[in-house]
């Protein structure tokens, strides 16, 4: 919402600049304008032009058999779309109700909880809204600002300097427990959600994906609007001009058509159903373009080489460990391909029964030289204030305990349960398992790395937490960017390279836009006033009902036309207030 406010505050400081620029050069401005076919007013702005009405006329009557055939499948989508965006708007007018009104009539929005369902409008995933319990937002909001309050006291674990890393979990697990909270935040609010949700800037639309969101509204408009004008020429239609505007942030497209109304009902048809199957056709190559896009960037970037490490978020644990570029190739030893594989062995691991999976091999001889007794880290925690860690031999019974530093206990053989450790009990330096003592729901996890910027060196990094915290500690591509020469010479340019995760990027735009032209597609075949639904409605009755009297045609046209844009209206004013309670 703040950004449509600052969008608006710099409307009227424009537009109240050029109506004072205009009266002091006696309208010579307005002239300016006219002369160029741009439209000025508050908060809108558009231009018109005829410069490709030849171009486009000329496109379809060269390939005018195909376009026909072309357009003569949009007509079959449209019919579809229109029966489609009707069971849409009643579904979720259903749906939204139902949660705004247990909201409103039992202050507690969960009841309905099973009944939800969500659309996907993004890469990032869905946008959960709806009605929340007023109380527990403000205990959740406490909750936050205290767990936000410690993270700002807590600094990042320093570096340790050794070649294997051990994080320690104080840090990770008060940023966990801020995690958790605001999950819990977000299942609350999200359980009043239908299929629909408005998108608002601020509100529910992060300001970072607001680009990808306009972005893929000026693709999705324009070849929306290349629809009806080359069905147009087709159809021997004259243009007028097309043009684009836009609103206050939000751009669009239209074109200026003549004579349509002289068309049969099935040339019409094929006229206003263009645009919509333009916006399916948009969406299908989007589709493809995401499934072939690691073919499409092979000769830039290297793809499923393991999870590459773009960033690190602040005040992450890792974030003195692991550094951009750092691809992470195996988690407790089980090999990991690409992020996705990544989150599914951290999800694997949160499902079990979080007993430790594995440990290191102390001998007498180490264990003399580095143990400490346990009573200095074995009492009430589990690591003393000089960061000493408590270690047990066998962790159902906790037999035997000692204090040790992570870091030294990282740079010793890894062990498990069932394999242990290779040496003989008998010899005099005998080497048992251990295994770190941790608080309850975390886990020691080895992080398997190697760095490309230093001869692709390994190394482990030993992470203690949950997986949830450690899933959340990175953020990863499976992208790694080619070139040994970039990498050797200019090695900060090469991170900022992967920084920017461009195959990343151009992902995410593609969904985007596929789930905003699909969107309109859909919507725009509604029966609603000022939408091509509002002509096609009729049209199609016109065609399965050629004798039905004209008076009735019309009223069917008017009834239909106002249940739609009621229907429309009553999803957003729901949508709305679903976002106010």
């Amino acid at each position: 919402m703040v950004i449509l406010i600052w969008a608006l505050l710099l409307w009227i400081g424009v537009f109240a600049l050029i109506k004072w620029l205009e009266v002091r050069s006696e309208e010579r401005i307005s002239r300016w304008l006219d002369s160029r076919n741009i439209s000025l007013y508050l908060g809108y702005v558009s231009w018109t032009t005829t410069r490709y009405d030849a171009a486009l006329s000329n496109i379809s009557h060269k390939y005018r058999r195909w376009w026909d055939i072309w357009f003569s499948l949009g007509v079959t989508f449209g019919l579809v779309g229109l029966i489609f965006s009707v069971i849409l708007l009643v579904g979720n007018f259903g749906i939204t109700f139902a949660h705004v009104w247990m909201a409103l009539t039992t202050g507690n929005g969960s009841s309905l909880q099973g009944a939800r369902t969500t659309t996907q409008m993004s890469g990032l995933g869905a946008t959960d809204l709806g009605a929340a319990q007023p109380h527990r937002h403000q205990l959740l909001s406490a909750d936050l600002e205290y767990h936000s309050r410690e993270l700002q006291d807590l600094d990042p674990p320093p570096q340790d300097g050794f070649t294997d890393h051990y994080v320690n979990i104080e840090f990770a697990d008060t940023v966990q427990r801020a995690e958790e909270t605001m999950k819990l935040a977000g299942q609350d609010i999200g359980k009043s959600t239908g299929f629909l949700t408005p998108l608002l800037p601020g509100i529910n639309l992060p300001k970072s994906q607001l680009g990808y969101i306009l972005f893929a509204l000026l693709v999705s408009a324009l070849f929306h609007e290349l629809g009806h004008a080359l069905a147009a020429g087709t159809e021997e239609l004259r243009l007028n001009g097309v043009g684009g505007f836009l609103a206050l942030i939000f751009p669009g497209a239209y074109v200026q058509i003549d004579g349509i109304d002289q068309l049969t009902p099935w040339r019409q048809l094929k006229v206003y159903c263009a645009g919509a199957w333009h916006n399916v056709a948009v969406s299908i190559s989007c589709v493809i373009a995401i499934a072939f896009l690691p073919i499409t960037l092979f000769p830039f970037y290297s793809y499923h080489h393991g999870a590459v490490v773009t960033g690190v978020p602040d005040n992450s644990p890792l974030q003195h460990h692991i550094s951009p570029g750092d691809v992470i190739t195996a988690i407790n030893q089980k090999p990991i391909h690409d992020y996705v594989a990544f989150h599914v062995a951290l999800q694997e691991l949160q499902n079990d029964d979080h007993r430790q999976s594995f440990g290191f091999c102390f001998s007498k001889q180490f264990l003399k030289s580095n143990a400490r007794a346990p009573l200095e880290c074995c009492g009430l925690g589990t690591t003393s204030e000089d960061g000493y860690q408590c270690f047990s031999d066998l962790e159902e019974n906790q037999r035997t305990r000692v204090c040790v530093q992570p870091g030294a206990a990282s740079q010793q053989e890894y062990c498990t349960k069932a394999t242990g450790c290779n040496s003989q009990k008998n010899l005099v330096n005998t080497t048992d398992c251990f295994f770190p003592v941790l608080p309850d729901g975390q886990q020691l996890h080895n992080v398997s790395v190697f760095n490309a910027r230093k001869s692709y060196a390994h190394r482990h990094v030993i992470f203690q937490g949950t997986p949830e915290t450690l899933r959340t500690s990175v953020m990863l591509s499976n992208y790694l960017p080619r070139g040994n020469f970039l990498l050797q010479n200019f090695p900060s340019l090469y991170e900022l390279t992967v920084e920017l995760d461009l195959p990343r990027k151009l992902d995410r735009l593609f969904q985007y836009t596929f789930s905003v032209s699909l969107c309109l597609a859909i919507l725009n075949m509604a029966p609603v006033f000022f939408l091509d639904g509002e002509a096609s409605a009729i049209l199609f009755v016109r065609i399965f009902r050629p004798r039905m009297a004209d008076w009735m045609q019309q009223k069917l046209k008017t009834g239909m036309l106002i249940g739609g844009t009621v229907l429309l209206a009553g999803n957003i004013v729901l949508s709305l207030a679903v976002l106010r309670l």
